[in-house]
């Protein structure tokens, strides 16, 4: 089934990062002194209506924004965004964290 503008629904996993990330966000905000949503978009710079929606979960920033996020609010970027775990691709991580090269010992080349 397609939402409003014909898109995909998103998958549960997609929801549960975005509303991490809206969580995060309002986290950030809050201890670098910024009581209201309309506040910490005017110290990004931003309408605050699409920076409401991020804090709401309906949106998310792009690359630029969550620059400009880490370096307002002070907080590094990686505690930002919530870590990826698909739970279709574990059988392929396990799989594929257990063969290669990665568990041979190193040699050096002789010569």
């Amino acid at each position: 089934m397609a939402n409003r503008k014909g898109q995909p629904p998103k998958k549960p996993y997609e929801l549960r990062a975005r509303d991490l990330f809206a969580r995060k966000l309002e986290v950030a905000r809050r201890d670098a002194g910024h009581e209201s949503k309309a506040a910490g978009a005017r110290a990004l710079g931003m309408e605050a209506g699409t920076y409401e929606r991020w804090e709401r979960a309906e949106a998310e920033p792009n690359i630029y924004w969550l620059g400009r996020i880490s370096h307002v609010f002070r907080i590094p970027l990686d505690s930002l965004i919530p870590a990826y775990k698909d739970p279709a691709q574990a059988p392929i991580a396990a799989k594929a964290k257990g063969a290669g090269r990665a568990n041979r010992p190193f040699r050096a080349a002789s010569g």
